[in-house]
């Protein structure tokens, strides 16, 4: 059943069907009959196997795809012009500067000059990369790149951010710690974040929510609330126990 719109929810999904069709005609069903309503401000994670689906649902959400079937709604007067979207493979301009690549999408929309300065400056600042301004992304580690496009997302405030698997290149210990600074920016901001991840125990650790697919053709197979508390300790009886609870619908 479909939520219906309101105030309360960003973004409400319904009944969302997309095929691929190869250049042979060959067609694949990627995501079959998917709907789910995101709100206001949560963190709301899309969880899955490899193949689901997953970061083609997150492209129809951003507009990028449209879908075969089906539709995404926003509350009136919020339609998905403030949207970003942070990609797994960083996505970064190898000609721009770290400065040029942040304020890429304030230029784009063409916010005045003078604001263009300061909100890139601000968020160059807020996600550690003073000193780098002038650097390219080929001179940049992994985490450093993401922190690049993390800063290029919010530049713009969106209302909704979506990320795409944003922590899967990093090594272990440079994806912990980006992942606190995202949890200490959203618990900040309330930006209403919907993320991609194949990880139980990222899920656990950053959702409100979380939507489990099932293998291709992607479908909601159900969706958990995270009811601990924050900061949540990874090691705690709680933690565990949901992670086994997910890990039993979590097909592959």
């Amino acid at each position: 059943m479909t939520t219906p719109m309101n105030d309360e929810f960003a973004i409400v999904a319904s009944g969302l069907d997309h095929v691929f069709i190869a250049d042979d005609g060959k067609k694949t069903d990627a995501v079959k009959d998917v709907s789910f309503s995101v709100r206001r401000g949560e963190f709301f994670t899309i969880l899955g196997p490899s193949g689901c689906g997953k970061s083609t649902l997150l492209r129809i959400l951003a507009g990028m795809i449209e879908p075969t079937k089906g539709s995404v709604k926003f509350p009136a007067g919020h339609e998905p012009q403030n949207i970003s979207m942070v990609f797994q493979s960083f996505a970064l301009f190898p000609w721009l500067t770290v400065y040029k690549n942040v304020e890429f999408g304030l230029t784009m929309r063409e916010v005045p000059k003078h604001d263009q300065k300061r909100l890139t400056e601000e968020h160059i600042k807020e996600m550690g990369l003073e000193g780098f301004e002038q650097s390219y992304p080929k001179d940049l580690s992994g985490g450093m790149k993401q922190r690049v496009g993390i800063a290029r997302a919010l530049a713009i405030s969106p209302n909704i951010l979506l990320m795409d698997e944003p922590f899967s290149a990093l090594d272990a210990f440079t994806a912990e710690n980006l992942r606190k600074d995202m949890l200490s920016l959203w618990l900040r901001d309330t930006i209403t974040i919907i993320m991609v991840t194949h990880l139980i125990d990222e899920a656990i650790e950053m959702s409100d929510r979380v939507l489990i697919m099932t293998p291709r053709p992607g479908k909601v197979e159900i969706v958990l609330p995270v009811q601990l508390d924050r900061p949540r300790n990874k090691r705690s009886k709680e933690f565990f126990e949901l992670a086994d609870s997910i890990a039993r619908y979590v097909k592959i």
